[in-house]
């Protein structure tokens, strides 16, 4: 059995056209949030139409050649953020809202990498975030923003901080990105809300959790990003204290080749049994970020009843809570991470206790169906 949140259908008066990036069936695109999110929304709104602003055929080849550079990574992330496709996406946005003829009362839009207002500044615009160009450039050289530089980077918070002022309300997933989009943005307090987001499943309940394993388990494509170096160094030290404990690497396979290390690699959907599989069994999830934008896949393995182990910055000190539903540790602290682990293994207990607290969290306050229920109060706000 698993919890599908299927609340009644309420007042559906209220007129939306949303703006985002891929396509709004596909479960995979934007890790499933938009997916999810329209799923519950179009049972509180009439959903006019949701639009991909993301460039296609030639127009998209044209501006990935503008962006290149010889690391795949970096040319990745100057294709997707920079001044020139931003550009290009609200052109985009602009010709297709223009199409709709006002059939619509809010403009709903997934982030501030396009901005639609210049032909259609009459109607009300809600954004919703889970970082910021300036969060993004100043967190790392692993976070999404770290490629931005100087006149690029000037430029691209300007365009951003564009989209804040036209919006009417802007709606962070965190605590975190709404006090730097006051703080960074100026943007007015009274105009910010946060609304917390779900995860990209229906959520098991009738699975009997078992911590006695010893089993770590880490989840994400990118492994340095998400402190996959770091945890290595900390399971050699869990190793030699717990000679039984493992760690699954689950998302990537980066070459390693280490005691007790499994390395599973990027599993692909039609086999999601096998990654159900992977968190059921586990005892515990570690994934010391050295930067997340929000950090889903915390919700997802507190959703397994796994206590998480997180880094104390971005927003995993608000889902996790430092020995409430897991240990934070700072950036690149092996000793300190390899210490919260043992200390976790060693005490199955406590690692329920852990677990069943995340679990109690995750299905009271991170569902789609209350993210819906706020978005569309918020829309309701600003008509």
């Amino acid at each position: 059995m698993k919890i599908s949140e299927s609340p009644a259908r309420e007042n559906k008066a209220l007129r939306v056209v949303g703006l985002i990036q891929g396509r709004e069936e596909d479960p995979l695109s934007r890790a499933g949030v938009n997916f999810r999110f329209y799923k519950e929304f179009r049972r509180r709104a009439t959903v006019v139409k949701v639009i991909d602003v993301e460039p296609a055929g030639l127009r998209r080849i044209s501006l990935a050649l503008r962006s290149f550079h010889p690391d795949r990574k970096r040319w990745a992330r100057r294709f997707y953020e920079n001044p020139v496709i931003f550009m290009a996406r609200t052109r985009l946005a602009e010709e297709q809202l223009h199409e709709l003829d006002n059939s619509y009362d809010v403009i709903l839009q997934d982030g501030a990498m396009w901005m639609p207002g210049r032909r259609n500044d009459h109607k009300p615009l809600l954004t919703y975030h889970d970082s910021n160009v300036i969060l993004g450039s100043s967190g790392g050289p692993y976070a999404q923003g770290s490629h931005y530089r100087g006149e690029t980077l000037r430029r691209a918070i300007a365009l951003e901080k564009e989209v804040y002022n036209r919006a009417s309300r802007v709606v962070t997933f965190s605590e975190w990105v709404r006090n730097s989009m006051v703080r960074d943005f100026q943007v007015p307090e009274g105009k910010t809300k946060v609304a917390k987001p779900g995860v990209n499943f229906d959520i098991p309940t009738d699975f009997q959790k078992r911590y006695d394993e010893r089993t770590i388990l880490f989840v994400g494509r990118n492994f340095e990003r998400k402190g996959g170096p770091v945890l290595l160094r900390a399971f050699r030290r869990v190793r030699e204290m717990l000679k039984r404990a493992k760690l699954i690497i689950l998302g990537c396979s980066p070459p390693v080749s280490q005691d007790g290390v499994i390395v599973k690699g990027l599993i692909p959907r039609e086999r999601e049994d096998e990654i159900e599989e992977l968190y059921q069994s586990a005892s515990v999830f570690a994934l010391p970020s050295r930067f997340e934008p929000f950090g889903l896949v915390f919700l997802e393995a507190m959703a397994y009843r796994l206590p998480c182990v997180g880094t104390n910055i971005c927003a995993m000190p608000e889902i996790i809570g430092d020995g409430e539903c897991g240990f934070l540790v700072r950036p690149d602290d092996h000793k300190g991470l390899a210490e919260k682990l043992i200390i976790l293994l060693e005490n199955p207990k406590l690692m329920r206790q852990m677990g069943e607290r995340g679990y109690s969290k995750v299905t009271t306050d991170y569902t789609w169906e209350q993210f819906a229920r706020s978005i569309h109060r918020y829309c309701k706000e600003i008509v």
